[in-house]
């Protein structure tokens, strides 16, 4: 606990020095915070503690020293923090977490703040209004929110609203603010990495149908800011009418609405009565292998010409890619398992904990030579020869580079054609590196049997 935490608890200077004690002891060591049992709020501190068992207790009155609109209340304060900074700020996130009092690190905190009201108060919004909340250090939106009654007290709070949705199921509180109501305007909320509307959208998704009048509400009022956390919220309920509902949002004309529609419609569970839509998403090319899933599971053939116009104009290799699995499969010939399961072997092997030795990676290269399907063997050859991941991809990406060096050119030369003749330089999903492939293979003259190029082809 920090000096702050030590102060706030010194100033409860009526209370008894064991219950002092004991709340700095609950800082330091995550313990339940308990008083006497005379009446005091000793059963609702703990179920507060076992609610939020990772929250340190800063503060915790042994008698009401909150007064509002005649009501007399016991206040508690926990915070949790996390450790930020550090040389080049943990080198953009990709090391591992420093431990709180790391070189040149520094704690980073949230609070939560909640009053106890004894008894069953009539006008709690009221009361709610004259609470004077502590200057507390808050990384994200808090808001000030009469959460119930339970335990023989009317409860108030200043926290985030994840974290007060989360005290009023688990201590069962009754009453108080609608909770969707709160939710649902969290939804619209910016703080810093967009957390209240993510975690809004986390709850909307536990609550399900109920929820969704209060989401419609939702987007109308973020329309003129912004909508897209309020619709993305949609993909957690799964009842016939969201699903028409987040069709005609798709279809409304505005760009904001429609990606975050689409987006909604791409999480699981695949929702049939939204064909047109992703459909529609295969020829924009947007979440292309997630309608490839959707098209699979509901046995469409009927998307073939959209899947074979990604195919001939991929805007990524990964979208090629589940272009191409899919037709298959959709055609009755889905990607050979012993490739699938070779191809797992060798990237496997990039990671630091692999266990495949080089007799295991090389008889999965041999069985990708080896099978008589060409054409999968070509695609998961590009595959690897653009593997990325953390780990050391080198190896992969050469003995992807082999792989296409020993197959018949016929094959290896119009995928990489097709491919790096429609994927923009700038793209990330592999633009520069199929072209560089294609010239390294042109330039070498690598290639099994096959014929040699149409006289006067150039390669760009």
């Amino acid at each position: 606990m920090g000096e702050d935490g030590r102060a706030m608890v010194a100033r409860q200077s009526r209370a008894p020095g064991w219950l002092l004690a004991a709340c700095l002891l609950a800082g330091l060591c995550g313990c339940a915070v308990a008083v006497a049992d005379d009446g005091g709020p000793s059963g609702a501190y703990d179920a507060i503690r076992q609610a939020m068992p990772d929250w340190e207790v800063v503060r915790a009155d042994a008698e009401p020293t909150v007064q509002a609109d005649g009501a007399l209340g016991y206040r508690i304060a926990l915070r949790r923090g996390r450790p930020e900074g550090g040389p080049q700020q943990q080198m953009e996130r990709r090391e591992r977490p420093r431990l709180p009092g790391a070189p040149g690190t520094h704690m980073v905190y949230s609070h939560t703040e909640i009053v106890l009201a004894s008894g069953n108060l009539e006008r709690p919004e009221q009361v709610l209004r004259k609470i004077a909340w502590g200057q507390y250090e808050q990384e994200y939106y808090v808001r000030p929110t009469w959460m119930g009654r339970g335990l023989g007290f009317t409860w108030f709070c200043n926290a985030q609203i994840f974290w007060q949705d989360c005290l009023r199921t688990k201590v069962g509180l009754a009453g108080g603010e609608d909770r969707l109501e709160v939710i649902a305007e969290g939804l619209g909320i910016e703080d810093k990495g967009n957390c209240t509307a993510n975690t809004s959208i986390g709850l909307v998704g536990r609550i399900g149908a109920p929820a969704l009048p209060y989401v419609k509400r939702a987007i109308e009022r973020n329309m003129a800011t912004d909508p897209s956390h309020a619709v993305v919220s949609l993909a957690g309920i799964h009842e016939d009418e969201c699903t028409q509902f987040l069709i005609e949002l798709y279809q409304s004309g505005d760009q904001r609405v429609t990606d975050a529609a689409g987006y909604a419609l791409i999480h699981k569970p695949y929702r049939e009565a939204a064909k047109n839509v992703y459909f529609d998403l295969l020829r924009r090319q947007k979440h292309t292998r997630y309608a490839c899933e959707a098209c699979l599971q509901f046995g469409w053939k009927d998307s073939m010409p959209v899947l074979e116009q990604v195919i001939a104009a991929p805007r990524t290799w990964y979208d090629y890619r589940a272009a191409f699995e899919a037709a298959r499969s959709l055609r009755g010939q889905p990607m050979p398992e012993d490739l699938v399961s070779a191809e797992r072997v060798i990237e496997a092997s990039a990671f630091r904990d692999s266990r495949a030795t080089a007799d295991e990676i090389g008889a999965a290269k041999a069985a990708i030579l080896a099978n008589a399907d060409k054409s999968a063997a070509a695609v998961i050859g590009v595959s690897l020869a653009l593997f990325l991941t953390k780990g050391d991809t080198r190896h992969v990406a050469a003995i992807g580079r082999d792989i296409l060096g020993a197959l018949p050119r016929e094959v290896v030369r119009p995928l990489l054609a097709c491919v790096t003749d429609h994927i923009p330089v700038e793209n990330q999903g592999g633009g520069p590196e199929l072209r560089a492939l294609r010239k390294t293979l042109d330039a070498e003259a690598i290639g099994g049997p096959g014929p040699p190029p149409p006289p006067g082809e150039r390669d760009p």
